[in-house]
C-alpha cells in the first residue's frame, strides 16, 4: 500500500516485472479497500476556474466520489503541503474525508463531464440487481439550490437525476391530459355517429 518505500520488506526485486517495464509508486492509495472504476479529468469551468481539469475518482465499493486537485506540471495530486496526505495514503477517516467531494451514491461505474459542463454520475446496485442510476452535479445556486456562489456540493440539492424537474413534469402531465382530451372528444363524435345510424 502506498510508495513502496514506505511498505517493510518489499522492494522491487520481489515484483514481477514484465520485461521492458518499469515500476511506479501509485499516485494515491487507501488503507481501505476500495473499488475505483473510473477517473475523470474535468474539463470544464462550469463549477468554477478552481474545479477546472481537476480529478474525479469514483468508488463502486462505498458509492463515494472523490476529488483531487493536480499539481502544476500534472505529474501527480497536489497533496505535498497536506499534513494528513502528504504520505500519499488516506489511512484514517479523517483523511479520507479531506479528499471525498460526495457519498450515497450505492456504486459509481461512471463519470463523465457532459455536454453542458456538468459533471454526470451513473451508479450501479449490487443490492437491486444492477439497476442504477443517472446523476447530474449542478454547481452551487442553480436550479433552486440557495448557495449561490459557492462551490459544488453533493449529493441532494445539488445531484439531480436529469429530466426530473418540475416543468418536465408538467409538460409531460400536460401532454398527457391533451391527449386523454382528445380521446374522449373521438368517443364522443363515434356515439353521436352511432345514435345518428341509428335514427336513420
Amino acid at each position: 500500500m502506498g510508495p513502496i518505500a514506505a511498505n517493510t520488506g518489499v522492494s522491487e526485486a520481489i515484483l514481477v516485472n514484465m520485461p521492458g517495464s518499469q515500476y511506479a509508486d501509485p499516485a494515491f492509495s487507501w488503507a481501505e479497500s476500495r473499488g475505483v472504476t473510473d477517473i475523470e479529468f474535468f474539463n470544464s469551468t462550469a463549477f468554477g476556474p478552481s474545479y477546472e481539469n481537476g480529478i474525479f475518482v469514483g468508488d463502486i465499493t462505498t458509492g463515494t466520489l472523490f476529488y483531487f486537485e493536480p499539481n502544476a506540471d500534472r505529474t501527480g495530486m497536489n497533496l505535498e503541503s497536506d499534513p494528513l496526505l502528504n504520505d500519499l495514503i488516506a489511512d484514517s477517516d479523517d483523511e479520507t474525508s479531506a479528499v471525498t467531494f460526495g457519498t450515497g451514491f450505492t456504486g459509481i461505474n461512471e463519470i463523465e463531464t457532459g455536454p453542458d459542463g456538468n459533471l454526470y454520475i451513473l451508479t450501479f446496485d449490487r443490492e437491486t440487481e444492477g439497476q442504477g442510476s443517472l446523476y447530474r452535479i449542478l454547481p452551487a445556486g442553480e436550479e433552486g439550490s440557495s448557495s449561490a456562489g459557492l462551490p459544488p456540493s453533493v449529493p441532494q440539492d445539488t445531484v439531480t437525476p436529469p429530466g426530473t424537474d418540475e416543468s418536465e413534469a408538467g409538460a409531460e402531465e400536460g401532454a398527457e391530459d391533451e391527449v386523454n382530451e382528445n380521446n374522449d372528444n373521438n368517443n364522443e363524435g363515434e356515439d353521436q355517429e352511432e345514435n345518428s345510424n341509428e335514427n336513420e
